[in-house]
């Protein structure tokens, strides 16, 4: 199982969900729970960005957020970048 850590803009990005789209809150704790398993597949959209310094992975919320991601192999660890807008900030 992986590890789940999440940046202080991801953090950030989980308030902001909270307050404008709380509706939101089950499917990213669903997510959150896939990436522990399995950080490559799933629902939501998996797509692997391109030009990251670290294997950099994105999953849709809805049409307007997406759950963005890295993922460390050798530490069993997906850190969580960003989960509120398209892009990181």
């Amino acid at each position: 199982m992986y590890l789940i850590e999440f940046t202080l803009q991801a953090q950030q990005d989980v308030v902001a969900l909270q307050k404008h789209s709380p509706q939101l809150i089950k499917k990213l704790a669903k997510l959150l729970d896939e990436l522990r398993e399995h950080p490559r597949s799933g629902t939501g959209q998996i797509e692997q960005l391109k030009y990251f310094e670290n294997e950099t992975w994105s999953r849709r919320l809805n049409k307007e957020h997406r759950l963005v991601y890295e993922i460390h192999d050798n530490e069993v660890l997906v850190l969580v970048v960003s989960a509120y807008g398209h892009y990181i900030n």
